[in-house]
């Protein structure tokens, strides 16, 4: 039984700004240079709008440039739950890092009006993903999301096309998700 851990990073628009790196009870602010890390010019190129470049730089993203090891196998019986490491998020950009056990996963869920880009840093994974419906007048509204808030939860059959079923293990390249191109998804490890 393997882990995954992912680097998740969705995008409404263009911000400015700078990364801040929180170690400990320590903030240290990414400096620009030539030598600066590489999760920081991940975060430039995000910031400045050039997904290409984005996709470009994630490529060449490693655990080891997240200080990520993958963690040790659970115990039998033992069912750990899916970790989320903030890395940076405002109103138009959000970094995070997934670590999805063995045997558990993400599940059916979609990113209203985002592009995202994700790279599997070690690991396998499953992931299933749907085109949004494009025939649901409020689909094209960025702030539409077909799974809502808790309270407005509702069983309701959408008219999707065929599920995409794509197996990835790193190293690998970035998965890219639309706004209406494999936006809904769910992801898992075996």
């Amino acid at each position: 039984m393997l882990s995954a851990a992912q680097l998740l990073l969705s995008s409404l628009s263009h911000i400015h700004g700078r990364l801040l790196l929180r170690s400990g009870a320590r903030h240290h602010r990414c400096i620009a240079s030539a030598s600066r890390p590489l999760v920081q010019r991940v975060y430039d190129a995000a910031s400045a709008g050039d997904l290409e470049e984005t996709m470009r730089l994630m490529d060449a993203l490693t655990a080891d440039d997240v200080a990520m090891v993958p963690p040790a196998p659970p115990r039998p019986g033992q069912s750990p739950p899916v970790g989320y490491h903030h890395v940076y998020k405002d109103e138009a950009l959000s970094m995070g890092i997934f670590v999805i056990p063995a045997g558990a996963g993400i599940p059916l869920h979609d990113h209203p009006g985002m592009t995202v880009l994700s790279k599997l840093l070690f690991g396998s994974m499953r992931v299933t993903s749907y085109d949004m419906p494009v025939d649901i007048p409020s689909a094209a509204s960025p702030a539409f999301s077909l799974f809502g808030a808790a309270p407005q939860r509702q069983a309701r059959m959408l008219p999707v096309g065929a599920p995409a079923h794509e197996t990835v293990s790193a190293p690998c390249g970035t998965l890219r998700l639309e706004p209406q191109e494999r936006n809904i998804h769910q992801r898992a490890t075996w």
